[in-house]
């Protein structure tokens, strides 16, 4: 082999590696648990409470239930939605 090839197949071979770190790596870890103990419980009551005639969910986004009204324009959506964006109802 000659050292262009050589050459090529490193930059390649520490493109990969630079690559796979970076993917590797992320900042994030899996919560061991989505309730507490406490909400757990309360989840299990709210099923019993409704039975079959409702379903239960928790942890839902605020902006997934609400939405800004189409009267509302420009950047007036973006910061009326920004109050809600990041909040979420602990059961729906």
């Amino acid at each position: 082999m000659d050292l262009l090839t050589i050459s090529f197949l490193i930059i390649l071979l520490i493109v990969v590696v630079l690559y796979l770190y970076r993917l590797l790596s992320h900042p994030y870890v899996a919560r061991e648990k989505l309730l507490t103990n406490s909400e757990l419980s309360f989840y299990y009551v709210l099923k019993k409470a409704v039975g079959n005639q409702a379903n239960v969910f928790c942890m839902v986004r605020l902006a997934d239930v609400i939405d800004v009204k189409s009267s509302i324009k420009g950047h007036r959506t973006l910061r009326v939605l920004g109050r809600i964006a990041q909040k979420h109802l602990d059961f729906v």
